[in-house]
């Protein structure tokens, strides 16, 4: 296992295994730190990815900006032909910014999270 980490509680752990990766996502995810899990999707989309789990549990804080990064990270992983899953998200940070989106009365646009991109809590 990989472990990259930025200024802070941010931290993605990388993990290679079977047919896929997972990428488990710690920490504060925004602006500023979407960056690199964005960095680690291109990265993956180099190769054949197979299957990429981007797994949010451990995160403490996100915002539009994080999950903006998540969809970037699986349409990356998914233009290089890989299988993206979003897991985690029953997380509380998760579930509060997709509760106050839905509460904002605005229409959430999240088809990049959706179908085809597997979600799993």
């Amino acid at each position: 296992m990989l472990a990259t980490t930025s200024p802070g509680t941010f931290q993605i752990d990388v993990d290679c295994s079977g047919d896929g990766w997972t990428l488990g996502v710690r920490g504060a995810l925004d602006l500023s730190t979407g960056r690199e899990l964005i960095s680690l999707g291109m990265i993956l989309g180099e190769g054949q990815p197979g299957i990429v789990t981007v797994d949010l549990s451990g995160l403490d804080f996100v915002d539009t900006a994080g999950l903006h990064a998540v969809a970037i990270t699986c349409g990356l992983v998914r233009a290089a032909g890989g299988s993206p899953v979003v897991a985690g998200t029953s997380c509380p940070p998760v579930t509060r910014l997709l509760d106050a989106l839905q509460g904002s009365g605005l229409t959430v646009e999240l088809a990049a999270l959706r179908a085809p991109v597997a979600l799993a809590s």
